[in-house]
């Protein structure tokens, strides 16, 4: 059976992947292997808050959970990975040591001191992956709608 991974930080532009995931993982015959990443630096409360808002996370929101629901909506099977550590490197040993065949994630536009601050996750899986990595920007009206769940 192939496999889809999914990177999920529980972000709307994560939601929104999500949805693709799925799609994809159902289209394949694959399974969905759920991941997400938690960074082990030391982080004060004001700094996990401002990194939440800047990466649009609706309080409250459980990006593995939501995979879940979707998947099993739609009957694709899922493993589900927590890993620790630094979220690039992370997410291709996952896609490594699952066999993943394709990467699903979520990407958002952040600008100025948030885009120098937090990088682009995305950008540097897509220079790294030794598999295809199917990258999901949000549409306003996709991003409102992860928004109204």
């Amino acid at each position: 059976m192939s496999t889809v991974l999914l990177a999920t930080d529980g972000s709307l532009p994560a939601l929104t992947a999500t949805v693709k995931a799925v799609a994809e993982a159902k289209q394949r015959s694959a399974r969905l292997v759920i991941l997400s990443v938690v960074e082990q630096s030391p982080r004060t409360t004001l700094e996990r808050a401002s990194e939440s808002a800047a990466l649009q996370r609706p309080e409250g929101e459980d990006g593995i959970e939501y995979a879940k629901e979707l998947a099993a909506a739609d009957k694709v099977p899922t493993t589900v990975l927590v890993k620790e550590g630094p979220v690039v490197g992370e997410i291709i040993r996952a896609a490594e040591e699952t066999g993943a065949e394709l990467i699903v994630m979520g990407t958002s536009s952040l600008k100025g001191l948030n885009r120098l601050y937090l990088g682009s996750v995305a950008k540097s899986v897509v220079s790294q992956a030794p598999v295809s990595v199917l990258v999901v920007k949000p549409t306003p009206e996709e991003m409102r709608t992860a928004k109204a769940r």
